[in-house]
């Protein structure tokens, strides 16, 4: 839905098997990144950004990883994120790449 609604933007998902057998798959990770966010930062933001993950609590456990962009106002402006179970060093390859 995201790719049919904002052309050229680049959405992953990543589903793990179930370790019980005829069980539904389990996430795994995510990416996103949608073109508006690539055209908005190339056309009015400063060639800045930064790179933060942080842990997410609650009943959806995980790792959230952002890149953010600074705009003409000093205002974050994201570039893309995803969504990982754990924070390790594979998990931010998957994401720089």
């Amino acid at each position: 839905m995201i790719k049919s609604s904002n052309p050229r933007s680049i959405c992953y998902i990543k589903w793990c098997d179930s370790v019980k057998e005829g069980a539904r798959p389990v996430f795994s990770r995510m990416f996103m990144s949608l073109n508006a966010w690539k055209e908005g930062f190339i056309g009015g933001c400063r060639k800045f950004i930064g790179v933060v993950g942080t842990h997410l609590k609650g009943v959806c456990k995980g790792v959230l990883l952002t890149v953010m962009g600074v705009d003409a106002e000093n205002h974050h402006f994201p570039l893309a994120y995803a969504i990982v179970y754990v924070d390790n060093k594979e998990n931010w390859s998957y994401f720089f790449n």
